[in-house]
């Protein structure tokens, strides 16, 4: 039971590492009290409506790795007090964090999905109540979001306002643009506004723009508010024509409603109507089967969290068909193509003797272990040969074998032990039940090693024959103990993410 919960964490954070920031690196206006021998920061004195940025705790995050993070803090909220902080991410906006109530030293979280960059980055934490302390902080890692706006990216085009007050509303071009007619330098005057509401089928990251026109020689800008968060000033820069710009290159939206409100800033800018494109972000719904019950999992015994490392570690224990099994299977949103990535480190004794299996995608029932064809029964997964070498296995409508169909590197490669290496699995389901123009691909550090074409992975066109599951698979086998190690052998795994597309991790 304890494994399972530990699982479920690391999972949750996409297998992500942790940075730890220890000591501020600076501290304005706050006092400092030592509890149980550690440093928490206070000031004594109330800013509810907006942060007062002469008091401040900021700590320096030194990230390895581009992405999005789950921000943590070590704090103490007083009893009988309201308990929040304002929290700033490098230059970007403000948020308000509460916590709850708590007389005794908790680790919090206190923002989602922030991204943070490679190297340095500055996290602020702004006095919102009196006597809150807070400590340290640590940062989870989620996912990537490397790829460009993808040229098939969903596009959301936005028209006219759901709301307005205080404008003015002209024809140009046959567009109706508002605008102000008067400055409004003050982020907390909410009085001149233009409502958009906006609803994406897609929860995760979206650029976007508003087409604007800013006439010449004048300061051109907005305040845009999303759903609760703080208005953020946007610069829309000089244009005398109607012109789409950049509001937001990474804007997170939930599944549903959302509302976008543009604040009047500068009088006679204009605006009409918001684009918004979905970007290409990690699907981590695949973490959420993780609820400790036994009866969901398999072989739970063979899987233990590396607190250290923050890495899942698996053993492969010998029996009579190779190793034991580790298999778990969790739910993705459907999509006829994605990329499972992740990194694996096989142990310096591993034995790869005749082979096994890794991780890989599948429909809602999934083909494997030998199991005759099916409609609606296909899978696609990774497998690791004799002496380190690597194939794709498939298994699909027209496979000429019992078992699934390997298809080897055009290159010689092998994994050597001891040393990390990341694996991408490209998987394109076949448009229709009668046509084979499916496609595999393997990636090893990003370099495409095999490809197989003219697949015909399903033989129905259903919801249930779309991608939807994340399949945590490895072990070794084989039928025989002729696939097993000599003695349990044991390989680490660590940041799992899943992109729809064509998108290899390096």
């Amino acid at each position: 039971m304890k494994v399972l919960t530990i699982l479920f964490f690391s999972f949750l954070c996409i297998q992500g590492y942790a940075v730890s920031s220890g000591y501020p690196s600076k501290v304005v206006g706050f006092h400092k009290d030592i509890i149980k021998n550690n440093s928490f920061f206070f000031s004594k004195s109330n800013s509810y409506s907006r942060p007062n940025t002469s008091e401040y705790v900021r700590f320096d995050l030194n990230i390895k790795e581009t992405g999005f993070y789950d921000l943590y803090a070590d704090v103490i909220a007083q009893n009988g007090k309201e308990n929040s902080f304002f929290v700033r991410v490098n230059d970007g906006s403000v948020n308000k964090w509460h916590i709850p109530l708590s007389s005794k030293e908790t680790r919090r979280k206190a923002v989602s999905k922030v991204f943070l960059k490679k190297g340095k980055n500055l996290i602020y934490f702004y006095s919102r109540e009196s006597y809150t302390m807070i400590a340290d902080i640590a940062a989870k890692f989620l996912f990537y979001n490397e790829s460009p706006i993808l040229s098939n990216s969903i596009i959301y085009n936005i028209g006219y306002p759901s709301k307005y007050r205080g404008v003015k509303k002209e024809k140009i071009e046959g567009n109706t643009f508002f605008y102000g007619e008067r400055s409004s330098f003050d982020k907390n005057n909410l009085n001149d506004f233009i409502e958009f509401n906006v609803e994406v089928n897609d929860p995760g990251f979206y650029s976007l723009d508003a087409n604007v026109i800013a006439p010449d020689g004048q300061r051109n800008s907005f305040y845009v508010k999303v759903n609760n968060r703080f208005a953020q000033l946007w610069s829309s820069g000089y244009t005398t024509q109607p012109s789409f710009k950049r509001v937001n290159s990474k804007l997170y939206l939930p599944r549903g409603k959302s509302k976008i409100v543009f604040y009047v800033r500068e009088k006679n800018t204009k605006i009409a109507d918001l684009k918004l494109s979905f970007r290409s972000t990690a699907k981590s719904s695949f973490t959420q089967r993780f609820t400790g019950s036994t009866q969901e999992t398999r072989s739970h015994r063979l899987l233990e969290f590396v607190e250290d490392d923050q890495v899942i570690r698996a053993s492969y224990e010998p029996y009579e068909s190779g190793s034991r099994r580790v298999l778990y299977s969790y739910d993705v949103s459907r999509s006829n193509e994605y990329t499972l990535s992740y990194r694996v480190k096989f142990d310096k004794n591993f034995e790869f003797v005749k082979g096994g299996k890794l991780h890989g995608v599948g429909p809602l029932v999934k083909t494997t272990g030998c199991r005759p064809e099916s409609k609606e029964g296909w899978s696609s997964r990774v497998m690791f040969g004799a002496e380190g070498r690597v194939k794709l296995y498939l298994y699909e409508q027209d496979r000429k074998q019992r078992c699934g169909r390997g298809v080897s590197t055009i290159s010689d490669f092998k994994f050597e032990t001891d040393r990390w290496y990341t694996v991408s699995i490209y998987t394109k389901l076949n448009s229709r039940g009668d046509r084979n123009d499916g496609t595999a691909k393997l990636y090893i550090d990003g370099v495409q090693l095999a490809q197989a074409d003219n697949l015909r992975f399903r033989g129905v066109i259903n919801n249930n024959t779309e991608i939807q599951s994340f399949l945590f698979s490895t072990f070794h086998g084989g039928s025989n103990e002729s696939w097993s190690p000599s003695q349990t052998v044991k390989a680490n795994f660590d940041d799992f993410v899943m992109v729809k597309g064509d998108y290899p991790r390096r």
